[in-house]
């Protein structure tokens, strides 16, 4: 008999598989999870001055992309708001997030796209 790490029922060893130590998926699961919660509190506190500097990098980038394509202050193109973190970039719907920002410094600020709140994109 194995007793479960996560439940503590007892179960049967599977001689096909010896090395299980969860008593069902359900159990597995569970304990990914809580594998997976520890890692990342142990990845940020080991990383938190880089994840720092990725995250103003991340401001740095979005605040130029917005203001190229709606001037300074950075507002809606519709309604005119001027809340940056509730500015989106409207154009192609291949590319999104990160990557079109980037993307869009890359490659000179190629036209076709347009600042707009998350209201007014609906």
């Amino acid at each position: 008999m194995v007793i479960c790490q996560i439940c503590r029922k007892k179960f049967e060893e599977n001689p096909n598989y010896p090395l299980k130590r969860y008593c069902s998926p359900k159990c597995a699961k569970k304990a990914r999870i809580i594998w997976r919660k520890e890692y990342m509190q142990i990845y940020w506190f080991k990383n938190r001055e880089s994840i720092k500097r990725q995250k103003a990098y991340y401001k740095q980038i979005r605040a130029k992309v917005l203001i190229h394509y709606s001037g300074f202050p950075p507002k809606c193109q519709k309604c005119g708001i001027e809340d940056i973190s509730r500015l989106i970039i409207v154009g192609n719907k291949e590319r999104h997030g990160k990557g079109l920002y980037l993307w869009l410094i890359k490659n000179d600020f190629p036209e076709g796209y347009k600042v707009l709140c998350r209201k007014c994109n609906k």
